[in-house]
This record gives C-alpha cells, sequence and structure tokens, in this order.
C-alpha cells in the first residue's frame, strides 16, 4: 500500500472514532446531571381504574437503589396488573422480573435475563401462569426475546419466537439526534425522562429517550422531572405498569 494511501485510510479511521466519540458525548451530556442521579421515583398515580388519579403503585427499593418491587392498592391487584418483583443477580444486574399477586408461590409472569459480555442483556425467557419451586417456574417457557444493541447501548431491536423458534414480532426502535426514540415522527420536551434514573425502568419499557412525549398537558417539579403527565391511551403504562391515560409521579427529595 502507498504511503499517502495508508495515510488516508488512517486519517479516516481516526476521524470516525473522533466522530463517533464526540456524537456520544453529545447524548451523554443530555442526560441527568449528577446531583440528581440519586432522585428515585417513590410512587405514581393513575386514572384506569378511577375516574380520578388513585395511587396505583409504590416501589421499593434495595440499599444500591435500584429497584426490588413495585406493590399495588390491593384493590387493583388481578390479572393484567400483578405487583412486579424484580431479582439481580451477584453482578447487580437485573436477573428476573415477575408478576405476583400476592406473597405466596404464583405469579402470573416470569422473566429471567441472560448477559452478554459488555452486561448487556441479550436474551430472556418468558413463563406466563405458573408457581415457583425452588426458586424458579415449574413451567415451560411459553417464549423467549432477543435484543440488539446500538453504540449508546440502546435496544433498537427486539425479536421474539415461540418455544419451537417461530418468529412471533420483530420490532425496531429508531432514536433522533436529541436521542428521543421516534423522534422524527412524535413532539418531545426539553425535560428529564424519568426513566433516565435507573437503567431498570428504561429496559422493561424499552424507552431510552432522554426526554418525554407531549401527548397532551405536562407539569414539572424544580429539578425538570414531569410530575403530572399524559401518556398514550394506546400504550397507558408507566414503568411497565398499567396507569391509564393520566400519570402522576412521586420522586423523592
Amino acid at each position: 500500500m502507498k504511503k499517502s494511501s495508508l495515510f488516508s485510510a488512517t486519517f479516516a479511521a481516526l476521524f470516525l472514532t473522533f466522530f463517533v466519540s464526540c456524537k456520544k458525548n453529545e447524548i451523554d451530556l443530555k442526560r441527568i446531571p449528577p446531583d440528581l442521579a440519586n432522585i428515585k421515583i417513590l410512587q405514581y398515580y393513575g386514572d384506569m381504574f378511577t375516574d380520578t388519579l388513585t395511587l396505583m403503585g409504590t416501589v421499593n427499593y434495595n440499599k444500591f437503589g435500584d429497584p426490588v418491587s413495585i406493590v399495588k392498592p390491593p384493590q387493583f391487584v388481578g390479572t393484567g396488573n400483578p405487583n412486579a418483583a424484580f431479582w439481580y443477580d451477584n453482578k447487580r444486574r437485573l436477573s428476573d422480573v415477575i408478576g405476583f399477586y400476592s406473597n405466596g408461590t404464583g405469579f402470573e409472569g416470569w422473566r429471567h435475563y441472560y448477559y452478554d459480555k459488555k452486561d448487556r442483556i441479550v436474551r430472556d425467557s418468558a413463563y406466563i401462569f405458573g408457581s415457583m419451586v425452588d426458586g424458579k417456574p415449574n413451567v415451560a417457557a411459553a417464549y423467549s426475546s432477543a435484543y440488539e444493541y446500538d453504540d449508546f447501548d440502546r435496544v433498537i431491536k427486539m425479536t421474539m419466537v415461540d418455544r419451537w423458534g417461530h418468529n412471533l414480532m420483530t420490532q425496531d426502535f429508531v432514536y433522533d439526534e436529541r436521542g428521543n426514540l421516534n423522534g422524527n415522527t412524535m413532539n418531545y420536551d426539553n425535560s428529564f425522562n424519568p426513566h433516565l434514573l435507573n437503567k431498570v425502568w428504561q429496559f422493561i419499557e424499552l424507552n431510552y429517550s432522554i426526554n418525554n412525549v407531549i401527548y397532551g398537558p405536562l407539569q414539572y417539579d424544580n429539578k425538570r422531572f414531569p410530575v403530572d403527565m399524559t401518556i398514550n391511551e394506546h400504550n397507558p403504562y408507566f414503568l411497565g405498569q398499567l396507569t391509564g391515560a393520566h400519570v402522576k409521579i412521586e420522586y423523592s427529595k
């Protein structure tokens, strides 16, 4: 190879590395400041079951600040709206998410996660309606999902297959230059998305957006987090839990 060609190739490689690095830093700078990183979502209210905003869930955390459960008022717990438990492995990585009705051993849904060498969830096994035996589900996995990531460790593709390997669904996730999901077709505000407060929230809803979608009126606290918001009535979930189209959020101080 000629020196001029070698120089050109080397320069191109360095430029590409610099460009990708700068691009990632630009997105990282839009994340929440370090002094706000310890804020936690404590409770959320919704209008799924009543005409007015009612407490829908209380979030409990471990000593590391990671969520361990979402407990709901007993009158709202039932099929399609169980309590949630979050388990972690010895590396503090999310290992299981379990939907349960009470403190018993029965569950509605259970997902167990598998990681790659970069500590990213690349596959899960999903179990439906069973009981716990020796800390594991007693039924066969109903389906599983595989996840692909971009350079910013955001899920950009999910492929779901049944227990026989037949494709059930493939979904792509596209982010704009501001770091927002489907930002070229949706309007976003300039405030912090509460999912940024914990990577568990980002993954279970597969939403790594920096800001909040504007579906309707939004109210914020003095730290620029939404405290009263309207979400998509066709996808009435917050933190992966049923809430309704209107959500109120309470945070730690």
